[in-house]
This record gives structure tokens, C-alpha cells and sequence, in this order.
């Protein structure tokens, strides 16, 4: 690599997104998320050391990846939905799963059991986060009991009959219908 290439995890993964995360670009793959931050050194030349966030939980769901109150959010297709959050100790980041209430458990089906889940199209609008996927939109509203610590507590609705092939937020939530072929508000 030159000067400012990196390779950031197995060099056979490609990129899945990225994001800024206050003053630094978080790096995602399918199964980690790296961060990028900028200095300058005493002889004014830059440099952009990078630094492992999680190994284990990446985004393998490129478009849903989006903020939530100015913290990253994603969707995994093995763990759910998470969120990135900042402590108020430097450099220390606290990944939250944040879909346990319709992730589905045994007999219950919920998000984890969806068909083709690495398809799946998100959107944040008016403080909700909405994860569009086989006709079915799971929408958090994080409006609501979204700064507690306990996930359990978030609030997820769950709606049919949205058929989602892209979305474009804007004073009302329109998005392209996958079976109509038109733009429905």
C-alpha cells in the first residue's frame, strides 16, 4: 500500500459503506467496523491512523445503514439492528443491538427470519428508523425511549404491504413501489 492506502481487515471482503461518526469515517465491511480519524504531525504533515471498533459485527446491509440522533445505525443479517453510540470517555464507543423486540425468537418470526435480509432498504424520517424488506416495513421510533439503556424498552411497530425498491425522504416519505413500478407517498 502507498502512503494513505490501507487495508482494513481480510483484503477478500469489499466495503460495505461508510459514515461520519462525529469527526471521524467509520469504515464498514461484512464483518467488521474501523474508524478513520485525521492528525497532523509536529512537521504538519497528515496522517490518518485507523482503529478497529468491532471484529465481529459489520454491516453486511449497505443500504441500511443510516443515522440515528447523529449515531450510526445498521443492520446485520446474523445479530439484528445496531447503533454506535459515544461515551464521554474518549475514543470509547459502545455498539447497542437494538432490535431484540422483533428480531424473532423460536415461533415468534420477526426481522431475522426474512428472506434475502441483505437487500433490505433503510430510511431515518421523523425520528423513526424504518428497515424495508419483503413487503414489510420494521419501524423504530426512536422518539421514544430511544436514550434509555435498556433496548428492551425501544419501540418497534411492524406494517405490511410496502413494497420497497428505493426511498427519498423529504417533507413526506415517498418511495418507489417494486410492484407497481411508480412513486408512492
Amino acid at each position: 500500500p502507498t502512503k494513505y492506502e490501507y487495508i482494513i481487515g481480510s483484503d477478500d471482503k469489499a466495503v460495505t459503506g461508510f459514515i461520519l461518526h462525529y469527526t471521524n469515517l467509520l469504515i464498514f465491511k461484512e464483518e467488521l467496523i474501523a474508524q478513520i480519524s485525521s492528525t497532523t504531525g509536529l512537521d504538519s504533515t497528515a496522517s490518518f491512523p485507523y482503529t478497529f471498533i468491532d471484529t465481529d459485527i459489520g454491516c453486511d446491509c449497505p443500504e441500511t445503514l443510516r443515522k440515528i440522533d447523529n449515531n450510526a445505525a445498521w443492520l446485520n443479517t446474523k445479530y439484528g439492528v445496531f447503533t454506535l453510540r459515544a461515551t464521554l470517555i474518549e475514543n470509547e464507543k459502545n455498539i447497542i443491538h437494538i432490535s431484540e423486540n422483533i428480531d424473532g425468537i423460536g415461533y415468534n418470526k420477526g426481522l431475522l427470519d426474512e428472506v434475502n435480509l441483505e437487500n433490505a432498504i433503510a430510511v431515518t424520517y421523523r425520528n423513526k428508523y424504518y428497515v424495508f424488506i419483503n413487503g414489510l416495513a420494521y419501524v423504530l421510533d426512536f422518539g421514544i425511549y430511544y436514550n434509555t439503556s435498556y433496548p428492551e424498552n425501544f419501540v418497534w411497530l411492524k406494517y405490511d404491504n410496502y413494497n420497497v425498491s428505493c426511498v427519498i425522504p423529504d417533507k413526506d416519505l415517498y418511495y418507489g413501489s417494486s410492484t407497481v413500478g411508480n412513486f408512492v407517498c
